[in-house]
């Protein structure tokens, strides 16, 4: 049971358990919404009918808060993105943060990103995009969950390597290029002109 005050505002039951030696660990998941930062008690009660009935009864009180986890970060240096997903059954209304360090720790990209409300098993892939191209070289990504509060849930720090560009060729290149094309179409054309003086001076 699940119980805000003096009101059970879930109940969750489940029969027919086998249980031996051997412990059994029973996971469930409240099915109501729960305030952030609110205190409810969690109360369990293990009826026993055979041989005898018995009853044991146990209680313990927590605060419920929001909970995420990032995973599935993708990144360049164009932009990035990550999957957040719902942990808890109190509703996260927080925000993401992207922030890019280059190898001094300077911050050179943060972007702050709104996220979708999210309750436990929900996800979804928040995204952000810099405001520059980052240039070539190493930096460092970190990821945060921001909460309601403006307190950091959780955090992830990733690397970014941004590989040079591969530099087209120049204009002189192309030229060089056909000029140096130019002497062998040059002899193709004495070979044939050689030739058709042959065919005349063998003709007469």
């Amino acid at each position: 049971m699940l119980v805000d005050g003096n009101r059970v505002v879930d109940r969750i039951e489940e029969k027919a358990i086998p249980v031996h030696t051997q412990p059994l660990a029973l996971d469930k998941k409240w099915n109501v919404v729960l305030k952030n930062k609110h205190v409810y008690q969690g109360r369990l009660k293990v009826s026993i009918k055979d041989p005898y009935s018995i009853s044991l009864l146990k209680s313990r009180s927590f605060v419920a808060e929001e909970d995420v986890e990032i995973s599935d970060i993708y990144k360049d240096e164009i932009g990035a993105s990550a999957t957040i997903s719902g942990m808890s059954q109190v509703p996260f209304r927080g925000s993401i943060r992207f922030t890019v360090f280059d190898s001094n720790g300077k911050p050179v990209e943060n972007i702050v990103r709104e996220s979708p409300v999210l309750l436990a098993e929900d996800d979804e892939t928040v995204e952000a995009i810099w405001e520059n191209k980052l240039d070539s070289r190493e930096y460092t990504l970190l990821i945060e969950a921001i909460g309601e509060y403006g307190k950091v849930i959780i955090s992830k720090e990733s690397i970014i390597d941004v590989e040079k560009d591969i530099v087209p060729a120049t204009v002189n290149e192309e030229k060089e290029e056909q000029t140096n094309a130019t002497p062998a179409i040059g002899s193709l054309v004495s070979i044939i002109l050689i030739f058709q003086a042959y065919l005349v001076k063998t003709k007469y």
